[in-house]
């Protein structure tokens, strides 16, 4: 697999190598829980991607691609934005 990938090319690999390549290439931005679950927001290359993991048993529950405008309204209570202004 080469790295770097597009959101496409992310898409049609399997789960678990979606999964290796966001552990090994993928900077963490944030962490937040939902429900029962522990979501780890990544950036990596030009997209970001949710790991989804139950909070008990740390098994991975989902894997999920998001623009960037989704980031904005998902975590938009977590950025401060505050320390960009003048």
């Amino acid at each position: 697999m080469q790295y770097p990938v597009s959101s496409h090319e992310f898409h049609k690999l399997t789960r678990q190598e979606q999964f290796e390549l966001v552990i090994e290439h993928g900077q963490e931005v944030m962490e937040r829980l939902y429900i029962f679950y522990i979501v780890k927001l990544f950036a990596i290359h030009d997209f970001y991607v949710e790991i989804w993991l139950h909070q008990i048993t740390k098994e991975l529950a989902r894997i999920i691609v998001l623009s960037e405008d989704d980031v904005l309204e998902i975590y938009q209570k977590q950025l401060n934005i505050s320390d960009l202004e003048d």
